[in-house]
């Protein structure tokens, strides 16, 4: 995005064809129950917003505290609120904070929580891994610590 001039964008007013509780997905910014707000539209730069049922009040999200190396790791994950369908996205990241690829997933579930099992290798980096966890529906992210030992 270095090459758009975030500077010649539009301030707009959407209309929705329906009111619901309004969220930037991108930013995890509410704008409210409603069916009209305002925002900024850059040429060139997509917006993305949903519309849920209900309004979501938070990301729960549970790990263990600490692992063994080659040991498995249930992150369980809840959108407080929300009704329906949804989509999370998980990220674990090493301690020296480099996503690792392999273990990115997306999840849709059919109610608002869900679960990912996964294996730290054998040979893991010891300290402090991040579990990113994001309800992409709303954009709401939430980060928890899973030491490896």
């Amino acid at each position: 995005h270095d090459l758009i001039d975030r500077k010649k964008g539009l301030n707009i007013t959407v209309k929705l064809p329906l009111k619901g509780h309004v969220y930037d997905y991108r930013t995890g910014k509410y704008f409210g129950e409603t069916d009209t707000f305002k925002t900024y539209l850059v040429p060139g730069i997509a917006n993305f917003y949903s519309i849920q049922k209900k309004r979501v009040s938070g990301l729960n999200v549970q790990a263990p505290g600490s692992v063994a190396a080659g040991s498995s790791v249930t992150v369980k994950f809840t959108a407080a609120g929300a009704e329906g369908a949804q989509v999370f996205n998980v990220n674990v990241c090493t301690p020296d904070g480099k996503i690792q690829r392999f273990y990115r997933k997306n999840f849709r579930t059919a109610g608002n929580n869900g679960s990912y099992t996964f294996q730290i290798p054998f040979n893991a980096a010891k300290g402090k891994w991040q579990i990113r966890v994001a309800h992409v529906n709303t954009g709401i992210r939430k980060n928890i610590n899973v030491t490896v030992k």
